[in-house]
């Protein structure tokens, strides 16, 4: 904490929630470490709750519930985060905006420029409603055009097959098992959704 800061953001991203090595207990003692730090150097601290991933990108059922779950145990964490070291928590998870396509990138796992946009003006809300000092409120329009069709086809046929590939010996295999184990344990879709419904804790008011 030598640099002091005054805000800082600390958001666990949905590729974390993507590896065959996810580990709830170590992301939550990371967090807390973290928050922690920065809170005691006298910094207000923002933290967010994750969309589903697998709603994002349009996975079947089988897979898109194991990171569904992953998803709710990151928010859970963070609800605690947020309520432990009073940080200004906010739910993307909830947020009908984040529904919206254009919010996204290509690659349907990290924000657009609208999507960051989107997360700087929650934020930037929060922070006035806290009475914090702000400056002028972001522009949700983006500054840039959004990138044509052609420029996405590029990037998915070069940058994202890598991405692809590398998902593809990591996750994908860790999907499959953890969806053949869910079969096997006779959860089905509709005891798992009321399962996550039921489990998914209520986001808490920013402090």
């Amino acid at each position: 904490m030598q640099l002091r800061p005054d805000l800082a953001s600390v958001i666990v991203g949905v590729n974390d929630t993507l590896r065959t090595g996810f580990d709830p207990v170590r992301v939550s003692a990371a967090a807390a470490h973290t928050v922690g730090a920065l809170r005691a150097a006298g910094a207000e601290v923002l933290t967010m709750r994750l969309p589903d991933p697998g709603r994002m990108l349009g996975l079947p059922g089988s897979l898109a519930r194991p990171l569904a779950r992953r998803a709710h145990e990151v928010n859970a964490i963070m609800d605690a985060v947020a309520v432990r070291f009073g940080t200004l928590h906010y739910d993307a998870a909830g947020d009908p905006a984040t529904d919206d396509p254009e919010m996204w990138a290509v690659d349907r796992l990290h924000p657009s420029e609208r999507g960051h946009r989107l997360i700087a003006c929650r934020f930037y809300d929060q922070l006035a409603a806290a009475g914090l000092p702000t400056g002028p409120r972001p522009d949700p329009e983006p500054s840039s055009p959004p990138p044509t069709r052609l420029a996405e086809f590029g990037w998915l046929a070069t940058k994202g097959t890598a991405w692809v590939v590398r998902r593809s010996t990591d996750l994908v295999p860790g999907l499959l098992a953890m969806a053949i184990r869910e079969r096997w344990s006779g959860a089905g879709p509709a005891s798992a959704t009321r399962e996550h419904v039921a489990a998914e804790p209520r986001a808490p008011q920013a402090q």
